[in-house]
């Protein structure tokens, strides 16, 4: 039971963290919001899995705030990663 209730703190926390970096982005401050994105990512590929689409959506949301910052090869690696995935999804 104590698993339980920590797993849903943290999935929890990862909510929040998200929503955090969804206000730096929207404010411009896309170093901020690439640093939590990635704690975000990292998170959720732990607990859910590669293929799941929160961790896709995330990635995706990473790969544009990077782009923002001008990180153009990085963006286009977590696009890249996002649209492998998806696409290996859809042949099953």
């Amino acid at each position: 039971m104590a698993a339980l209730i920590e797993s849903d703190e943290l999935v929890s926390d990862v909510a929040e963290l998200d929503r955090q970096a969804s206000q730096h982005y929207r404010s411009g401050e896309y170093d901020l919001a690439i640093e939590v994105l990635r704690k975000v990512y990292g998170y959720r590929l732990e607990i859910l899995g590669s293929e799941h689409e929160d961790v896709l959506l995330n990635l995706n949301n990473l790969g544009a705030a990077l782009g923002r910052n001008g990180l153009l090869k990085e963006a286009e690696e977590a696009f890249r990663d996002a649209m492998h995935v998806s696409l290996s999804l859809e042949e099953l």
